[in-house]
């Protein structure tokens, strides 16, 4: 499964077949280290940025999650900015108090 942040939607039409892209920028693959002691639950990636982007047919988009920002260490060596996946969004503040979680976009 690939994961990748939507920058823009548009209909793609040739030799009169109309065909939805979106331009997405792709995360790294997991972790493994972070993805092996977490059982796999963990799914922390990098984003990429304009060195990953790609179209893709916008009807193989299979899910929308969240990527939430954070900063992991492993055996106390910083890995830099990741972000983890989560599949339903909620307002994480009250749960933990980190403000910095708000996701504006989030119910």
């Amino acid at each position: 499964m690939l994961l990748g942040e939507v920058q823009f939607f548009i209909l793609w039409i040739h030799e009169g077949h109309e065909t939805p892209l979106t331009l997405v920028s792709l995360y790294s693959t997991p972790e493994p280290r972070l993805l092996k002691a977490s059982h796999n639950t963990l799914w922390s990636c990098e984003h990429q940025g304009d060195l990953a982007l790609q179209f893709i047919d916008a009807k193989i988009i299979q899910s929308v999650v969240a990527m939430i920002p954070h900063t992991p260490a492993i055996e106390a060596q910083q890995l830099g900015e990741h972000f983890f996946l989560v599949e339903k969004c909620y307002d994480f503040t009250p749960i933990f108090h980190f403000p910095y979680l708000r996701n504006p976009t989030c119910p």
